[in-house]
């Protein structure tokens, strides 16, 4: 994509993630590069965009499943994207909070959508990530911005409030898997 630079996401070992209350882990898998459970394969890229303005980044990591579980994974983390239990949850040392339901993209079989934050030091980590399945692949697309809320007009100096997944990172992924199948 011409707007973007694309690297290889940093390899991760799959494990398992200690996530309280346990009903939350499927929002916990979708913000980890490593392969959550049931899948058979995966491919993680993050893509930065070439704009100096634009201070998100957007990972996309494409899961193969059984068609089964590709359906049961669509469904649990739905389920946990409406669970009250879920707003605040902690997965090993990161604690998330405000994780809701949020509008998803009109594309594929069918899509999840949530947004969360967590602290990192003195600053909000922000994530919007958006699920797509396709047949028995499914697309996470988890779009990331880190913002200062110790600086004042730091929203209108080119940080946004919310990171949002770019409709045209995911058109060209769709596009490309189903050039594939």
């Amino acid at each position: 994509m011409k707007k973007y630079e694309v690297k290889k996401a940093p390899a991760k070992a799959a494990g398992e993630a200690r996530v309280t209350p346990a009903e939350c882990r499927p929002l916990a898998e979708m913000l980890d590069a490593a392969a959550p459970r049931k899948s058979k394969a995966h491919v993680s890229r993050t893509l930065s965009s070439t704009d100096t303005a634009n201070t998100t980044t957007t990972e996309v990591v494409l899961l193969a499943y059984d068609q089964g579980d590709a359906e049961n994974t669509m469904d649990t983390l739905r389920a946990a994207t409406k669970s009250k239990k879920c707003a605040t949850f902690g997965d090993g040392g990161h604690r998330y909070f405000g994780a809701r339901p949020q509008p998803a993209p009109v594309t594929g079989d069918e899509a999840v959508s949530y947004k969360l934050a967590n602290r990192s030091g003195e600053f909000l980590e922000r994530h919007r990530v958006s699920v797509v399945r396709s047949g028995s692949t499914v697309i996470a697309f988890r779009a990331a911005n880190i913002f200062d809320p110790q600086v004042a007009g730091a929203e209108e100096s080119g940080n946004p409030a919310d990171p949002v997944v770019a409709e045209a990172i995911v058109d060209a992924q769709l596009a490309k898997l189903a050039r594939t199948k």
